[in-house]
């Protein structure tokens, strides 16, 4: 496979760019703002009533058919008291709208209130498993037409290409950060021990509405007392099995704390009183935890991008975190029981 470059942070909307959107917002969606953001990939807006709104470049997945989907499970997980930034309609009934030029795509979804789930706090971890439990269990009971209309690749495909990319830039990585090489053995064997389990038995079960990205900074805590999660980067949700969200939940928990043994059971016992899985899917999150996701996203990212001398630190810490995820693992069963 040939590395491409990650697409590029959207840049900041030029002059008469951020001129043609503050009419759009006055014309489409009845909206005075004040101040127009600019932050890495999307503009922050506040309006003179005090509403917070974020303003993002439609891609080329972003279709009516797929917002109006994306609306139709926010209502279903509000009702649970959820919170998701999905797209608003304009004042025409649609959720994209142009930019005057009619060269840029975009919709407007709210700006939601919270500071990025820290994983290393108790609290906001496992109010953070909580709330991807109750997602998960609420989003089997759709209607078959917006499972299709979400509907994903197969998380067993996603792997392989996951191995595959990870196989092809291993040997550039180690190159330029020889340290790395101490953990070969161990990184292979444990992708290895997931892909062949797959081979031998394909996970089954029911699909489900899932996040897809479950990373700290696509999870806002807010909340004195009774904690609150929302769910905000909907860009990758579909359905699918809820593995890949336990997976990437877990690893990044690890990844942003220092977990002791037990942390993991704890956290997917809170997630299990919500979502129960039954003793198949048990075994399989048991082996799917194995896979050493974010070392894999971290070195492939790194390679891409050329080795750049910055990125050697984050791919020593990934590094670092596998052994120790690999320690925890191997001193507890985390989902028995």
């Amino acid at each position: 496979m040939t590395f491409r470059r990650q697409r590029s942070l959207i840049p900041s909307l030029t002059m008469t760019e951020t001129e043609s959107l503050l009419r759009l917002l006055e014309s489409h969606y009845g909206l005075t703002a004040v101040k127009v953001i600019p932050m890495k990939t999307v503009s922050g807006i506040v309006c003179d009533d005090d509403s917070r709104w974020i303003w993002k470049e439609a891609r080329a997945r972003d279709t009516e058919q797929r917002f109006h989907a994306m609306n139709k499970i926010q209502a279903l997980l509000g009702e649970s008291g959820i919170s998701c930034a999905a797209p608003v309609s304009n004042g025409t009934g649609l959720y994209l709208s142009t930019i005057e030029n009619g060269e840029k795509k975009g919709y407007l979804q709210p700006w939601l209130a919270g500071h990025h789930v820290q994983l290393e706090n108790r609290q906001e971890r496992l109010a953070a498993f909580a709330t991807v439990g109750v997602m998960h269990q609420l989003g089997q009971y759709v209607s078959s037409d917006i499972r299709s209309v979400l509907a994903t690749a197969s998380l067993e495909s996603r792997l392989v290409r996951k191995y595959r990319a990870m196989t092809e830039a291993w040997n550039v990585a180690i190159h330029k950060l020889p340290e790395l090489r101490a953990m070969e053995i161990h990184v292979f064997r444990s992708m290895s021990r997931v892909l062949e389990g797959l081979s031998r038995q394909p996970l089954t079960g029911k699909s489900t509405f899932c996040h897809r990205d479950l990373a700290p900074h696509n999870l806002l805590f807010s909340g004195d007392g009774q904690p609150h999660i929302s769910l905000i980067d909907l860009d990758q949700a579909g359905y699918d099995l809820p593995f890949l969200d336990l997976l990437q939940l877990c690893n990044h928990s690890l990844h942003f704390s220092d977990l002791r043994p037990g942390d993991f059971r704890e956290s997917l016992a809170v997630y299990n009183r919500n979502a129960p899985m039954g003793p198949e899917q048990r075994v399989w999150m048991s082996e799917l935890l194995w896979f050493p996701d974010l070392l894999i996203r971290t070195t492939v990212e790194w390679v891409a991008y050329g080795c750049p001398e910055q990125g050697r630190d984050r791919v020593w810490t990934a590094a670092t975190k596998e052994r120790l995820r690999l320690r925890l693992l191997a001193e507890e069963n985390v989902v028995s029981g």
